[in-house]
């Protein structure tokens, strides 16, 4: 069993990544997730992954409506222990990580169909593993986790958890709903929030 925490929606938040961290020691986490939107209006944040690394926990990330890109390939230079799992994947164990910002939003929106690309393609190379864990921004559209009266969930993201029934399913971006799950089909939907949720894999 792999133990992991997932967060979202840092913003910035360098006392949260510290928390985070510790949260991470506390658990004996094998792995961290942050599900996007690690800056606030992409503005950098000193010292936010600074927290995990010195604590030698490994990250995966991905990027959120907040953040750009280049923001993240600037994280994953200043740190080695951070991996952008965007149109990629990783493998821990017997268990595959893939993903895409996810978002129709922000800083680097793109299509519902290009999303479902992204997330197809990332997919690819982890297929046969016994485990499969999809990381995305925004919830699949049509779940409770994205829903603040009306859907505001991602319809690519929907489509690509249809099509490749990963075993979890890992996002954010609607504060309603933090820590909220759900299910579709036989994958599991998590929104992690900013206080991060310790789950066995």
């Amino acid at each position: 069993m792999v133990k992991i925490l997932a967060a979202s929606d840092l913003h910035g938040d360098a006392q949260l990544s510290e928390r985070l961290a510790k949260k991470a020691l506390d658990n004996n986490v094998e792995l961290v997730i942050i599900a996007g939107d690690l800056t606030i209006g992409d503005m950098p944040s000193p010292g936010l992954i600074a927290p995990f690394q010195m604590a030698g926990l490994k990250v995966l990330i991905i990027p959120g409506n907040h953040d750009s890109f280049n923001t993240l390939y600037d994280i994953t230079l200043l740190y080695d222990k951070v991996k952008s799992l965007h149109a990629n994947n990783h493998v821990h164990g017997e268990i595959g990580f893939f993903g895409s910002h996810g978002t129709q939003l922000g800083f680097i929106g793109s299509s519902n169909s290009e999303i479902e690309d992204i997330l197809t393609k990332s997919h690819s190379d982890i297929s046969g593993l016994k485990k499969r864990v999809m990381v995305v921004h925004e919830p699949p559209h049509g779940t409770k986790l994205d829903n603040i009266g009306f859907s505001i969930g991602n319809k690519g993201v929907r489509n690509a958890v249809e099509k490749l029934r990963p075993d979890l399913v890992i996002c954010g971006h609607v504060h309603e709903t933090f820590g909220l799950s759900d299910y579709m089909g036989p994958s599991k939907i998590i929104n992690a929030g900013r206080e991060g949720v310790i789950i066995d894999l």
